[in-house]
């Protein structure tokens, strides 16, 4: 009986099944990459030849697409653009590669045409059917599935693979960004390789990419995350280069932060979040600023930050009085973040504040935050009290609440 992980430890001896999904506008090429794979040994499924009348077609597709050790996704102009049923075999295509190896070739991104690949496809390294040579890079990443290299160690030494992929002969549908994190100690990154291994990883999960980044020298690591902060960088992209660049060296990093923060022309969320980790890097001006700004800055999104920074910092002669004070923002964010600072900086003698600030507050969320923060803070006895004098004011279902429940856990059943 065939065992399914012989696929990816012992080698597949029967013919390799492949999945040409493809837009019915593109069904001659398709045709013609259908009868090559055949001539190769491989068996492709094409729904024409494959589909008997009288079957659920739709089932059989998916079907056909668990079945199959590769799905080829064939890219071209129409495909991209057209609505229909691909985008579908599309979508289960990348549930399925879910379940597979870490590294194995499963999804290989075909170009008919030069056209853009699919934000969801850009992770596999894809090949061009239209150039010279394309089809045979493709056959020997199929081949590579076919001898179940994709799981093994490979048979050349990693310095010969990295170069590889530097020159763009990477197999199509190796998941470079996997390749590179998981033989990270290995190598020494330049700065262009840092940059493409730290834009790509936005688009991936990996579960220790902190760890896997921490090999990569300091230096590199930081001048590559500064480049994810140039003018034309969308704000996803600069947000993550902020964390990025605190990561790679703090102290460093102030200088940066600083600079974007005091730039009035930039994005104001890019500003808050630049100002926010201020206190990662232990900045003196950057807590200065925060007590200057704290209470009058326009912006409650940097009043926000500026209580965060704060709540990190070491406690002066004035922080009870700035965090008293601001425990009558008009918004309920920056009295939430003052109520998380005073419990982090344990001011005891704000505790009967906070319970001002309580009986209050007129916003559920504020509400939630303040009440986890006082119970934090050992007044239970507070927090109970509240409840059962506004038993009849608060409705049963804020208890219900996905904000309750994800702060309060075992302390609900408590205090009802």
């Amino acid at each position: 009986m065939y065992d399914e992980s012989m696929a990816y430890t012992k080698g597949i001896t029967r013919p390799l099944c492949i999945f040409l999904c493809h837009s019915s506008g593109d069904k001659n090429a398709v045709r013609e990459l259908y009868r090559r794979l055949c001539a190769e040994g491989f068996d492709p499924w094409l729904d024409e030849e494959k589909l008997l009348p009288g079957q659920d077609w739709q089932q059989e597709i998916l079907k056909a697409v668990r079945d199959s050790d590769v799905v080829i996704v064939c890219l071209s102009h129409r495909a991209v653009d057209k609505a229909g049923y691909i985008q579908k075999e599309i979508k289960y295509a990348l549930d399925v590669a879910d379940e597979q190896p870490e590294s194995s070739i499963f999804i290989i991104p075909l170009k008919f045409e030069e056209c853009d690949v699919p934000e969801r496809l850009r992770r596999w390294h894809w090949a061009n059917y239209f150039e010279d040579g394309g089809y045979k890079r493709l056959v020997q990443a199929l081949h590579k599935v076919q001898e179940g290299a994709s799981q093994e160690s490979p048979e050349v030494t990693f310095e010969e693979a990295y170069q590889e992929w530097k020159i763009k002969e990477f197999l199509p549908g190796e998941t470079k960004v996997t390749y590179i994190l998981n033989n990270i100690k290995d190598i020494s990154l330049d700065i262009d390789t840092c940059e493409f291994l730290l834009r790509s990883s936005m688009s991936i999960y990996h579960h220790d990419l902190k760890e896997k980044l921490s090999n990569i020298n300091t230096q590199i690591l930081f001048e590559a995350s500064k480049r994810l902060l140039g003018k034309r960088e969308n704000h996803y992209t600069k947000w993550r280069g902020i964390r990025y660049l605190v990561f790679a060296d703090p102290k460093k990093a102030e200088v940066c932060l600083w600079n974007i923060y005091k730039n009035y022309d930039e994005d104001l969320s890019i500003r808050v979040e630049a100002f926010g980790r201020l206190w990662k890097c232990e900045s003196e001006k950057g807590i200065d600023e925060s007590y200057s700004i704290a209470l009058k800055e326009p912006k409650w999104q940097l009043r926000q930050a500026a209580i965060k920074n704060i709540g990190h910092g070491k406690i002066r002669n004035d922080t009870s009085k700035i965090l008293k004070e601001a425990l009558r923002d008009k918004r309920w964010e920056v009295r939430a973040e003052v109520a998380y600072a005073i419990v982090r900086l344990r001011l005891g003698s704000l505790a009967p504040d906070m319970v001002n600030a309580i009986e209050n507050e007129r916003s559920r969320k504020g509400l939630n935050r303040l009440l986890y923060c006082l119970w934090n803070f050992n007044s239970h006895s507070s927090v109970k009290e509240f409840m059962k004098k506004h038993e009849d004011e608060i409705p049963k279902w804020f208890y219900k609440t996905p904000d309750f429940h994800a702060i309060w856990e075992d302390t609900v059943d408590d205090l009802l």
